[in-house]
């Protein structure tokens, strides 16, 4: 799970990085399989006032993630993971714009994986910092 969060998004324009995600996407998503869940275009994945109790990253489609603004989301990239890291409630909408393919992942093992791995640390700083810019 340590490789899932630090994967470059999908579309992000560098060949070794996009060459590290297609290294390892399979053997992640296989071992992930029993945290992956499937949701239909238009389905709600999460609303304000819920509990942050876990990310998603998106194995396939695309997520609107909705605030005073829409943010589109789509493979390769890890939703609500600022809310969760500080343990309050939702403030955004996530809802499925195509048939998705999420895989789950709980505040736990999350917390876990950034106190084992200083460079997620790091991206989750970089998360934090943009949530609290836009607050």
């Amino acid at each position: 799970m340590n490789e899932l969060y630090l994967l470059p998004d999908f579309y992000e324009n560098k060949f070794f990085k996009n060459l590290k995600r297609i290294l390892l996407i399979n053997p992640i998503s296989n071992e992930a399989t029993k945290n992956t869940i499937y949701i239909n275009g238009g389905d709600v994945i999460f609303t304000p006032e819920q509990k942050a109790d876990s990310v998603f990253y998106i194995c396939q489609g695309i997520v609107a993630v909705k605030d005073e603004n829409i943010t589109l989301f789509n493979q390769g990239s890890v939703i609500g993971d600022a809310r969760c890291i500080l343990g309050k409630k939702r403030v955004q909408t996530a809802i499925a714009s195509t048939e998705c393919k999420l895989i789950k992942i709980s505040r736990k093992d999350f917390m876990s994986m950034l106190q084992q791995n200083s460079k997620a640390s790091a991206k989750a700083m970089k998360e934090l910092q943009k949530t609290s810019n836009k607050e």
